[in-house]
């Protein structure tokens, strides 16, 4: 994984004007390099990356851990769910409430087609 990917000044502004996890995981994943990121990198890495405590201690280090956590996002939900624990990120002051908001936002549909169905009045 190659963190270098990250356009760490745009993810830094964006960190600095964000109220909400929400509005933080919704402009970090519009960024083309945290989709990059997640391109190029496991579901694994990026967990990996986002509960690294020392990371923590730097506004870069926060800022890579929040880009790493909205890129793990862009990954299967199966994986997401067998990796992401609340313990791993008691540290990153938003990060479960990050994976909160996805989870939210990203709510299943189903499609039902028309066959054998009847219109209900």
């Amino acid at each position: 994984m190659d963190l270098r990917i990250l356009n760490l000044p745009e993810l830094r502004r964006i960190y600095a004007v964000s109220n909400t996890p929400s509005y933080l995981l919704r402009h970090f994943r519009r960024e083309p390099s945290v989709k990059e990121l997640a391109d190029s990198s496991t579901a694994s890495e990026l967990y990996s990356c986002a509960t690294r405590p020392a990371s923590r201690r730097t506004l870069d280090g926060l800022t890579t851990a929040y880009a790493c956590l909205a890129a793990l996002t862009f990954k299967r939900t199966p994986d997401i769910e067998r990796l992401a624990k609340p313990d791993d990120l008691a540290d990153l002051d938003w990060g479960w409430s990050v994976l909160e908001a996805w989870r939210r936002q990203s709510k299943p549909t189903t499609v039902l087609h028309g066959h054998g169905l009847r219109k209900v009045r």
